[in-house]
């Protein structure tokens, strides 16, 4: 049943995902910080925080890497427009300052050869459970099954209507996420509330997504992953590349090194219609080595 009581907050932040979680928390320490009492609530359509988190790095949690932020934004993003973009972030809240905040929950990392840092646990729950902890220390609201219809602003207020509460508020923070994996939750309800105010957005493609193939991989290996392997996708003379881990998949490649060129490959599929995929599954060894090993 519905409140139709209007509850007043001083901030709403919609989405609790890691972005959402950390805007919330970061607020309440700004708050803290200014010495300005605060009221925080946190909105989430799902049943429960983190769900993104749960099942990221094959359920492992890759939450950071090793390197200084410049380093990062070199070697991470081979766009010029995207390290100018995540440059301040970046600086703002560094990786160390995420394995610190970690470890304050008692979630110690483990970096592997290639730089990446997991939780030791080996669980992505381990750290979504730590950001729910950080939520009950700063005395952040959170409300569930709460999936946002609309965002209205009138004089200074915003106010949002769910689908059991009314809330007005002084600050809405969008921190829903875009349109991919939507039985996440990421249907773009944000996106469309972004547009409504006048936001300019440009048109999305895949990122960071699964490569479905039209014709997908034999059943057999569906689940077997391989440490880093190339992937390539070719389109009319065209060819970008990635090296890392891959994994089998019943409709195609995910893994790392799928993720990360899928937005390369959507981009070729847009302009040329379509794009040959490469894989060398075993880099380390040679043509002739892998002869060898068949006969």
């Amino acid at each position: 049943m519905m409140n139709t009581k209007v509850q007043h907050r001083t901030i709403l932040v919609i989405g609790a995902g890691a972005a959402g979680m950390a805007a919330a928390i970061a607020a309440r320490r700004s708050a803290a910080c200014s010495g300005r009492s605060c009221s925080i609530t946190l909105l989430e359509r799902n049943a429960r925080p983190g769900t993104k988190i749960r099942i990221s790095g094959g359920g492992k949690c890759n939450v950071t890497h090793r390197g200084t932020p410049q380093e990062l934004l070199e070697k991470g993003f081979l766009r010029v427009n995207e390290r100018r973009f995540l440059r301040h972030a970046l600086y703002g809240f560094s990786n160390s300052d995420l394995l610190t905040l970690l470890l304050s929950q008692g979630v110690e990392t483990l970096e592997r050869a290639d730089g990446k840092l997991f939780p030791i646990s080996g669980e992505a729950s381990s750290v979504a459970v730590a950001f729910e902890a950080l939520l009950r220390a700063s005395s952040v609201q959170q409300l569930f099954s709460s999936r946002v219809r609309r965002v209205e602003r009138k004089g200074e207020l915003f106010y949002v209507t769910t689908d059991e509460a009314f809330f007005s508020s002084e600050v809405v923070i969008l921190a829903t996420g875009g349109v991919s994996y939507s039985r996440t939750g990421t249907t773009g309800d944000g996106l469309a509330i972004a547009r409504s105010y006048g936001h300019s957005l440009k048109d999305s493609s895949a990122a960071l997504a699964p490569v479905y193939t039209v014709k997908p991989p034999p059943a057999l290996l569906s689940g077997i992953s391989l440490r880093s392997a190339g992937f390539a996708a070719v389109a009319d003379g065209r060819r970008v590349e990635r090296r890392g881990d891959i994994l089998f998949t019943h409709r195609g490649y995910s893994g790392p090194a799928a993720l990360s060129l899928s937005r390369d490959i959507a981009e070729l599929c847009t302009r040329f219609g379509s794009a040959l995929l490469f894989a060398d599954l075993f880099p380390e060894h040679g043509v002739a080595e892998l002869a060898v090993c068949r006969t």
